[in-house]
């Protein structure tokens, strides 16, 4: 998904940069809590939860 996603960046930055920056910066924050050293589950989970949110209102 992330290669994918910085694939794409060009294109989805040209159709709405604003919304493409809030998503961006959501996905760094899962990879994040993912990626930690000791991932705690209830901040994957949240963190999860607010970028399916951010995601969700995009596409409305």
């Amino acid at each position: 998904m992330e290669h994918q996603w910085d694939t794409s960046e060009p294109k989805l930055r040209k159709i709405d940069g604003t919304t493409w920056t809030k998503i961006d910066g959501t996905i760094d924050v899962v990879l994040a809590a993912v990626r930690s050293g000791n991932p705690d589950a209830s901040h994957c989970k949240s963190a999860l939860n607010n970028s399916l949110s951010i995601l969700s209102g995009a596409n409305k």
